[in-house]
């Protein structure tokens, strides 16, 4: 033992580290061992003593990339980075004890880390939380809690934020091993318990903001609702205020909500009735050329059409990722991953929910608008082909339940429809000018509710024409819109972009000229430093590297008192008051302060430390991540399409076009038949998740734009070169 005390600090150290990973998953409960052997080794490597070594575990142990790119340096000080540590194993450990009747103020503490853990997996996040057996917890939750107070509300399951966090966790744990074994019993009951959700959004939120808005923020005095039902105000708004939940994350405090439950209800509803195929006909021609052979040349599907769409898995789960997936890139892949700004050509899993997580931050409240909001949606996500299904639910029962309140299980019953649509999407390039914002007829020129959702925000009577590699609007009365034209995207393909005339790209270096100007000021003027802080001067913490793959030169840290005096050093054991006081909760995992994380709304602020409000846009260093996504001068996002050639055959001939909205990302496209009127005109409204399913509910049109429409939900995912 005397000569492991005599070892230098930084070896000394190095062995904390192995031995506290040595099995990387769950809290590193061998390094308490360690600690109990000698007081000098306690000083030396204990959480108070050396943030550095614990920060260190914390990037062995879990990811860091995506915390680092959508937030900056900050996040990755010693102190914020070790304190995580803490919070996480904290959060595993009441986890594995799979306590599901807990307190729910608990339990939804617990589900938020969880939830931000998912978002920010590129392997580690996972693999923790698997061992922590989060999937059987928040299935088991789902299964025997989601109607928990549903007597409150006439049956029907509550539109809580713990069961959107319980949801939303059992879709991101779900995968193809989970629905392959799942028996026919359990994903009956599962598929029972969400339907409320899915089917229902007269009383459930479908989207962030309701769809008959398109500009943000909404202006004061302007009418929100148009009818009251059993169920409350339609559309339905999510309550901001209610939503915001304020978070103390990696030594940053910001507000953020769950995404809506219906969409997490959607994705978990379809990936179970995806698993029962369609019913083949064996009356049916084998292929097209058998029916064209029988001289059948009207619209009808095949035993092919049918088997494509059984293959196609439009809810597939997104894949896992691997724990050591980043010793695989290329250099060239591995300094993108690195940088800390976010690129459409980046490999982590985490990447994909980049544009989910700014919604989470930045979309719950309709009348604020950040001014750091960004990457909402990837351009160019939706060109291209998509196929799967819509559920058309049984109409008499919907508009029952519309004028009721009372839940009846296993209503509205639904038929299920296959759709598919080829898509083109095009860009309004700064200094291009967007078309405006849709709305009503002439004849309803009293209403300034709706922005023309029945049209995808398009202005009534426009016509968007395509036009040599163009889209060029067209008004009500056949006239080109002077100054207004959106140029096809394709991948690798210059835009047109020109940085000296975007508008854009000229706000936003004045804003960083400012800036700049400002900071210049602050630096001359001494007396304006934070007291609280650091004064502006550098420290250990601002040098401290962010990522967790190649090295990176560091600064040398200084030595603990005793390492430093080059004096023999005794060997005394380690008591039991120590061990209570000090560095480690012997019992069961990581709590090396010895304080118990539990409710983590009360107690977080004491237990994490200072932070910073990065909401209130008074945290430079999230302004400065934003601001190093480049500009690509892209203002307006339209597509237009058709639906695939060998699927309008068998389904019917239809034709698109659509909107993205800025806001949050929302996307509306219109479909209408090509040949058929009667077949009526549907839209489409939903958001790409995980950049890999696009998800959301069709409307009816309706001949009163206010109107409350005939809904159900859809979810497509791209379409593989062999369907």
């Amino acid at each position: 033992m005397a000569m492991l005390c005599q070892l230098p600090f930084t070896i000394l150290e190095h062995i904390g580290l192995e031995v506290a990973v040595i099995d990387p998953l769950g809290p590193p409960n061998d390094l308490v061992s360690l600690l109990c052997t000698c007081r000098h080794i306690y000083n030396s490597l204990s959480f108070d003593d050396n943030r550095h070594l614990y920060a260190r575990i914390f990037r062995s142990m879990f990811d860091t990339r995506a915390v680092a790119r959508r937030f900056g340096n900050r996040c990755s000080r010693l102190n914020n980075v070790a304190q995580q540590l803490k919070v996480y194993c904290a959060t595993l450990r009441r986890i594995r004890r799979g306590d599901t009747a807990a307190d729910s103020k608990v339990i939804m503490a617990d589900l938020w880390t969880v939830l931000l853990m998912m978002l920010e997996n590129d392997g580690k996040n996972e693999a923790q939380l698997e061992w922590a057996g989060l999937k059987d917890f928040v299935d088991r939750f789902v299964r025997t809690r989601l109607y928990d107070n549903s007597d409150q509300t006439s049956g029907w399951p509550p539109e809580s934020e713990l069961n959107a966090l319980a949801l939303w966790l059992m879709w991101l744990t779900t995968d193809e091993v989970t629905l392959r074994e799942e028996t026919a019993e359990a994903r009956r009951q599962l598929m029972e318990l969400v339907r409320p959700y899915v089917v229902l959004p007269i009383r459930y939120p479908a989207f962030w903001q309701p769809d008959y808005h398109f500009e943000f923020p909404i202006p004061d005095g302007r009418p929100l609702y148009h009818a009251i039902t059993p169920h409350g105000f339609y559309p339905p708004y999510r309550n901001p205020e209610q939503l915001g939940h304020m978070h103390q994350h990696h030594g940053l405090r910001f507000r953020a909500s769950v995404p809506p439950i219906s969409i997490a209800a959607k994705l978990l509803y379809f990936a179970r009735s995806e698993a029962t195929p369609f019913q083949v006909p064996n009356t049916l021609p084998a292929n097209r050329e058998e029916a064209l052979a029988r001289g059948i040349t009207h619209t009808m599907p095949t035993q092919e059409d049918y088997r494509r769409f059984n293959e196609h898995k439009a809810a597939a789960p997104i894949k896992p990722a691997s724990w050591d997936w980043y010793s695989s890139l290329n250099d060239g892949d591995a300094r993108q991953e690195d940088d800390g700004v976010w690129k459409k050509t980046l490999k982590s899993k985490s990447a994909k929910w980049d544009h989910d997580w700014y919604r989470m931050l930045y979309c719950f409240d309709p009348w604020y608008v950040s001014e750091i909001k960004s990457l909402l949606y990837m351009k160019g996500t939706l060109d291209g082909d998509w196929m799967g299904r819509m559920l058309l639910p049984e109409s008499r029962q919907y508009w029952d339940i519309y004028m009721g309140s009372t839940f009846e299980p296993q209503k509205p019953t639904m038929t299920t429809v296959p759709i598919s649509f080829r898509l083109r999407e095009y860009h309004s390039v700064s200094p291009k000018t967007p078309i405006q914002r849709g709305g009503p007829p002439k004849e309803q020129p009293e209403d300034l509710f709706n922005d023309g959702i029945m049209r995808a925000w398009v202005p009534d009577g426009w016509e968007l024409r395509e036009m040599s590699g163009s889209v060029r609007p067209h008004d009500a009365n056949g006239l080109q819109i002077r100054g207004c034209e959106y140029a096809r995207w394709q991948e690798g393909q210059a835009s047109g972009h020109n940085p000296t005339t975007c508008k854009m790209c000229i706000k936003r270096d004045e804003e960083a000229r400012r800036a700049e100007s400002a900071r210049e000021k602050k630096r001359k003027s001494p007396s304006d430093m934070d007291d609280s802080g650091d004064g502006g001067m550098p420290t250990e913490d601002d040098a401290e590297d962010r990522g967790e793959g190649r090295a990176r030169p560091k600064r040398a840290r200084a030595r603990s008192p005793s390492a430093r005096r080059n004096e023999p050093v005794a060997v005394e054991p380690v008591t039991a008051a120590d061990a209570d006081a000090g560095p480690a909760d012997l019992a069961g995992g990581i709590d090396i302060s010895g304080a118990q994380i539990q409710g983590h709304r009360a107690e977080l602020q004491d237990i994490v430390g200072p932070s910073v409000l990065v909401d209130d846009l008074i945290d430079a260093e999230m302004k400065d991540s934003a601001a190093s996504v480049p500009c690509d001068g892209v203002q307006d996002i339209i597509l237009v399409g058709e639906t695939l050639p060998e699927h309008g055959q068998a389904w019917h001939h239809y034709r698109f076009y659509g909107r993205v909205r800025k806001y949050d990302g929302l996307v509306a496209i219109v479909r209408f038949p090509t040949f058929i009127p009667e077949l009526g005109t549907t839209i489409f409204r939903g958001y790409l998740i995980g950049n890999q399913h696009f998800v959301g509910n069709w409307r009816a049109v309706t001949t009163n734009w206010n109107a409350t429409p005939l809904e159900g939900p859809f979810i497509v995912s791209r379409a593989s070169d062999t369907e």
